[in-house]
């Protein structure tokens, strides 16, 4: 599993609280489950991030 923050690698430990994540994971399938391949880190891990309200 990779962390992004900001464009570059990060450690886990680099997290902190209140960070917004977005959850990248496989797909599941009847014999397996869904692993987590991706975390991205900051305000452009949600796809609503770049919107005005």
């Amino acid at each position: 599993m990779r962390v992004w923050k900001g464009g570059r690698q990060i450690a886990l430990t680099e997290l902190a609280v209140g960070d917004l994540l977005l959850v990248k994971r496989t797909g599941r399938t009847p014999t397996s489950d869904s692993v987590c391949t991706d975390i991205c880190v900051g305000p452009i891990a949600s796809p609503a991030a770049g919107k005005k309200s």
